[in-house]
């Protein structure tokens, strides 16, 4: 098991923001799924990692990673990790009520969804809530 770092605005593992698409895939191998997104972007899935490539410019400009995903944000934020644990952190504010994910005030290039959890009681049961996906863009 290879244990990836999180680094917000700039990498998960090796794979890096801003890399060319040609690059960003020879690091990937060929054991990927190449969805086409919208008019602007595809989306790279591989194992528990999503990335996000630019059609334009043909760069990386967002990656996600999710269940199956072995690393952290700062040595202690992973997959699983539950609400209380991200608020240790710092102040976590919601920045869209669509698609709700979760930032750290103070701290860019990064952000965290929650699982959908029908036992838990969204107004009383927050903290207990676990992450489902960490973004860096």
């Amino acid at each position: 098991m290879n244990v990836q770092s999180i680094i917000p605005g700039q990498s998960i593992g090796e794979i890096y923001l801003y890399t060319k698409e040609s690059e960003m895939l020879s690091k990937i191998g060929h054991e990927y799924l190449k969805e086409n997104r919208s008019e602007l972007c595809y989306v790279y899935h591989i194992q528990s990692m999503m990335i996000w490539v630019n059609k334009k410019t043909k760069r990386v400009y967002q990656i996600s990673v999710g269940s199956g995903f072995h690393g952290y944000f700062q040595n202690r934020i992973t997959i699983g990790s539950t609400f209380e644990e991200l608020e240790s952190l710092g102040n976590v504010h919601c920045d869209n009520e669509t698609i709700p994910v979760y930032m750290l005030k103070g701290i860019t290039g990064i952000c965290f969804e929650f699982e959908e959890d029908d036992s838990v009681d969204v107004e009383e049961d927050l903290g207990k809530k676990r992450i489902s996906w960490i973004s860096i863009f």
